[in-house]
């Protein structure tokens, strides 16, 4: 017989059963509803697209005036996919049509629209009105304001696009200062550096002015180690040579707040990269071959196979018995362009022997351990 304990846990269990059932039924059912939304709303922008992008050729071949184009724009689909659109076609048009594809930004409906989403709380519709306002030049001070509060919004992709846009400014000290403001955020993605760099330093007539902003930022102590270390690999692609001395010095100081190399490393890929002759100096003076990091140590051996001259011979004859493998093999295939190779080699351990023999046997080229 049941006792009225086991009839307790029975009816729980019942109990407890229906519910999962019921938020199971609950989970299915709002799964479907959301998928009916979403249909709905892709052919919502689908029949947008079919009715806006022939407008946009009729504008361009002066079927339709500014106004007539802006009259079509009815609802929100219309308005985003416009600009979705245009967005595309002025990233791949030159000359005039691409400056008529500007102006159409400029219609009201277009302002009106991302103006009331840079205070949205869904981080697509700001990012997506950050973007619009990269495309103009903002004088407007209302949304010069929202664009620097967005700047230190915690979402990157929302500080990285709020950047772009203010970087368009027509003002300079706006573009700088939105500029300093990204660089010293903590936690900025190499991709996302790269490209504010790249547009930034496009709005400077001046390359030199450019340039010298660039290397204050690569000696700042508040830019973080890994965006200094990629504003560093930017320079030789933005051909920004008169960088040289501020590279080289930075080599010698470091940055305060490096605890894996990084920096010391990167500097010394790009000097190595531009093959200058002061690396030497600043290499030597500050014993970088012994430093705890791995990774300046393997970019030191990587500059001395680049860079071997014979007054080498004694840091590489250090590398080449690294604790790591890949600082040991650069240092040794430099090693094998010395004239004393063989005597410094005899001097290694028996352990190592092994990858001198495969250094020797491939010439210094494509070693097997790596």
């Amino acid at each position: 017989m049941f006792t009225p304990y086991d009839t307790i846990v029975a009816t729980l269990m019942s109990a407890i059963l229906i519910v999962l059932v019921a938020l199971f039924m609950a989970l299915v059912l709002y799964t479907s509803l959301h998928r009916v939304k979403l249909n709905r709303e892709k052919k919502r922008y689908e029949k947008a697209e079919e009715e806006v992008q022939p407008l946009i050729y009729e504008y361009l071949e002066d079927k339709l005036t500014e106004n007539e184009f802006s009259n079509h724009l009815i609802t929100a689909q219309h308005v985003i996919t416009a600009f979705r659109t245009l967005n595309l076609l002025i990233d791949n048009m030159r000359g005039e049509e691409q400056a008529r594809l500007r102006q159409l930004l400029a219609i009201q409906k277009f302002h009106r629209y991302f103006s009331s989403r840079l205070n949205s709380n869904h981080p697509t519709d700001v990012a997506q009105a950050c973007r619009y306002f990269a495309q103009k030049n903002i004088a407007n001070i209302s949304i010069l304001v929202e664009l620097k509060r967005l700047q230190e919004h915690p979402y990157n992709v929302l500080n990285y696009s709020a950047t772009l846009a203010l970087i368009n400014s027509p003002d300079e000290k706006v573009r700088d200062e939105a500029f300093n403001a990204f660089l010293e955020r903590k936690e900025n993605a190499s991709m996302a550096v790269n490209d504010i760099v790249f547009k930034y330093c496009g709005k400077h007539e001046n390359s030199n002015t450019a340039a010298a902003i660039l290397g204050v930022a690569i000696q700042n102590p508040n830019v973080p180690v890994n965006t200094a270390s990629s504003l560093i690999k930017i320079i030789p692609e933005l051909g920004f040579f008169q960088l040289r001395d501020v590279l080289l010095e930075s080599l010698d100081e470091g940055h305060a707040n490096d605890d894996q190399g990084i920096y010391r490393a990167t500097l010394i890929e790009v000097l190595n990269e531009l093959n200058d002759p002061g690396t030497k100096k600043y290499i030597m003076a500050n014993n970088l071959w012994e430093s705890p990091y791995t990774l300046v140590r393997l970019a030191v051996a990587r500059w001395a196979l680049n860079q071997y001259e014979p007054e080498l011979d004694g840091l590489l004859e250090i590398l080449s018995q690294d604790q790591d493998l890949e600082v040991r093999i650069n240092a040794q295939k430099a090693l094998y362009k010395s004239e004393k190779a063989e005597r410094i080699a005899r001097g290694l351990p028996e352990d190592l022997q092994t990858e001198w023999e495969e250094i020797k046997r491939s010439g210094a080229a494509d070693v097997g351990f790596l």
